[in-house]
């Protein structure tokens, strides 16, 4: 181990779990980010999950986590590596896969999918994340259910005003 990584985890270790907490989350440090992510405290790799600047290594580690709640976060963190969403949209927990349904970098295939999950949650999900296709909001439009099936709606009016909106001002 390297003295400064060995000088860093000491002096992490000297201080409470609410100053360990209050580091990861605002911390822009991606090397103070991957020692905390091995902490033993669960609410501190919490926050090191749902940090913006962790790094895709140490998401990639904290996506096997044994806290659904660390794999939840992960999954929904921006700098979560393709190949992490794909592995944990396929959990059987519910939190983690909507938060993989709102991640903006997971495959169109993932979404698609999604859109024809037996659960109404997690298809509604697949709504709130921008990069889900026209095809796939179409196909929610016609959902089963009510509220997927307006919000579907409602979201192909939205884009396809702001494409309007768009052609408009480049005509």
């Amino acid at each position: 181990m390297k003295n400064k990584e060995l000088g860093v985890q000491l002096a992490l270790a000297s201080l409470s779990s609410e100053e360990r907490v209050g580091i990861a989350e605002v911390s822009k440090d991606k090397y103070i980010l991957n020692i905390l992510r091995k902490d033993k405290d669960a609410l501190i790799r919490f926050c090191v999950a749902k940090n913006i600047n962790t790094s895709p290594e140490a998401l990639t580690y904290l996506s096997k986590d044994e806290w659904s709640e660390v794999k939840s976060k992960v999954a929904g963190n921006p700098n979560t590596p393709v190949d992490v969403l794909v592995t944990l949209s396929a959990d059987i927990r519910g939190t983690i896969r909507v938060e993989v349904a709102r991640n903006t970098h997971t495959p169109i295939e993932i979404l698609d999918r999604f859109s024809k999950d037996e659960d109404s949650n997690l298809r509604g999900n697949v709504l709130s994340n921008s990069s889900t296709p026209l095809e796939i909001l179409e196909a929610l439009s016609k959902d089963l259910n009510k509220l997927v099936k307006q919000e579907a709606s409602k979201e192909l009016s939205r884009r396809k005003g702001i494409a309007k909106k768009l052609l408009e001002l480049d005509g």
